[in-house]
């Protein structure tokens, strides 16, 4: 009863929105300047709001620029300097969605906003809903077909997609998809890649005196089905048998906490899996492993995988769509998944785990990599070359070229 009220209200809300749409959409006046707006959800907890925060911080530096979130300030927010409005959002009302948009056709007006661009399914549809004489610029940073909590936004989705004067893909498949699923228009799609700000994580790093802790492997991500982490232990219990004093790191936080420590302790863990939670500089944790072990069952393109490299990790990636094959197998058939270990160009690949032999295949991997000193030092020096064409600079050109 409670979701089928959702659903209403949720119906509601998109009815008002769509109505006004036509009438709010050319009513401020153009301005020879170009003003942007980054519209974000929030600036923590994700690896969309770090690329707002990022591409936010970038852009303000040549243009008149605010980043406009829904949700309050925090203490793990993502660093930004930029102007920050918060849009006055109360839980519970019905035309709660209805409200932000005219909030933000209103924010448009006021700061003259030439371009908007905006992350998240949410977020990419309420700027496309509230566009005036901006150019509205969505970008797509997940694999929306492969997401079950994406499932809900298939509708407005398919509207943004249609609407929105142009996309940005993070990943050549999240290109394709939304050319096929979405309907997109191809001549308004492009891809660009995740940044990596290594001169940013070097500095971090020049900032402590980190050892290396033998047999480390570490993990990266919010505490969800989509990253893998209960798969990741299970795999790691059979680690430990060859290797005892295996260590595994998991920083982040996320609703399948109390989940894992119950994993951790049902395969007696306790002194080799560790959650440590969110933390502000993860390089230092990075520096001091060994390995990389990325487990998500889809993603867009991994931050967590960029910066790894970037910290001289050597990676293992299950081969979930969309953007971990482009990073360690790039000259390979994107669209094709592996069904077995593959020892790839910048990087070690396994299936995605769905049944104890994909876990005994990520096993294997890690046990490879953490015994094997020559394999690794191959990869940790794969890394630092291919972490080289996710440069800051590479990428700023590319929204630089959208948004002239």
């Amino acid at each position: 009863m409670i979701n089928l009220l959702k659903i209403i209200i949720r119906k509601i809300n998109y009815f008002f929105i769509e109505n006004n749409y036509k009438k709010n959409r050319y009513k401020n006046k153009e301005s020879n300047k170009k003003n942007i707006m980054i519209l974000v959800s929030r600036l923590y907890n994700g690896g969309a709001e770090k690329v707002a925060a990022n591409l936010a911080e970038e852009l303000s530096k040549k243009y008149n620029l605010i980043l406009v979130t829904v949700n309050n300030k925090t203490e793990e927010d993502y660093n930004c300097s930029a102007k920050r409005i918060v849009l006055d959002y109360k839980r519970g009302k019905i035309l709660n969605e209805y409200r932000l948009v005219k909030q933000l056709n209103e924010l448009k007006g006021k700061y003259q906003i030439t371009h908007t661009i905006s992350f998240c399914s949410r977020m990419n549809y309420l700027n496309v809903m509230s566009k005036a004489n901006d150019t509205t610029i969505i970008s797509i940073r997940n694999n929306l077909s492969k997401s079950k909590k994406e499932r809900k936004y298939r509708q407005i989705n398919r509207k943004s997609a249609k609407y929105s004067d142009k996309i940005v893909a993070v990943s050549e498949i999240l290109k394709k998809e939304q050319i096929e699923m979405f309907n997109a228009e191809k001549d308004k799609v492009f891809v660009i890649n995740n940044f990596c700000d290594t001169e940013m994580i070097n500095k971090q790093l020049d900032e402590e005196n980190i050892k290396k802790e033998e047999n480390t492997v570490i993990n990266i991500g919010r505490l969800t089905y989509q990253k893998g982490q209960e798969q990741l232990i299970k795999a790691f219990s059979k680690v430990v048998e060859f290797i005892p004093n295996a260590k595994l790191i998991i920083l982040g936080n996320g609703e399948l906490k109390h989940k894992l420590e119950k994993e951790i302790e049902n395969y007696h863990l306790g002194n080799n899996v560790f959650l440590k939670g969110l933390k502000k500089n993860p390089y230092i944790y990075m520096k001091k492993s060994n390995l990389f072990v990325l487990s998500s069952f889809y993603e867009g393109m991994s931050n967590a995988i960029l910066e790894a490299m970037a910290c001289g990790l050597p990676v293992i990636s299950t081969d979930c769509k969309a953007g971990t094959r482009e990073i360690l197998a790039p000259n390979t058939d994107l669209y094709k998944e592996k069904n077995e270990i593959s020892f790839e160009e910048y990087g070690v690949l396994v299936p995605v785990i769905k049944n104890k032999k994909s876990e005994e295949y990520l096993a294997r991997a890690i046990i490879e990599i953490l015994n094997n000193n020559k394999l690794r030092k191959h990869y940790i020096a794969k890394s630092e070359e291919r972490i080289k064409e996710f440069s800051k600079d590479k990428m700023i050109k590319k929204w630089l070229k959208i948004i002239e």
